[in-house]
């Protein structure tokens, strides 16, 4: 198995590698499921997660844990929010 998980999106995202995202309530997304091709949800849902590769509309994230099976997954009304970055003070 693999622990790098491809999202589809459907139009182009502008993400690149290198760019937080974070994923909010991506379990009410895919409900009833509670893992993706045997990959907890805790590890997806409301987590900052760092861009691996990306494309126009697709784009991967590395996970900790590895897939216990292949396929796909629709999230019917995801949400995927990009990050700011951290600034010091007085900057």
């Amino acid at each position: 198995g693999s622990s790098t998980v491809t999202i589809t999106t459907t139009s182009a995202h502008g993400l690149s590698v290198g760019d937080k995202i974070y994923l909010p309530d991506i379990t009410a997304a895919v409900a009833p499921a509670t893992t993706i091709n045997g990959i907890p949800l805790s590890e997806l849902n409301d987590q900052v997660l760092t861009v691996a590769s990306a494309t126009g509309t697709t784009f991967t994230v590395n996970l900790t844990s590895t897939a216990t099976s292949t396929g796909s997954v629709t999230a019917t009304g995801a949400t995927l929010l990009t990050t700011y970055g951290e600034t010091a003070a007085g900057e």
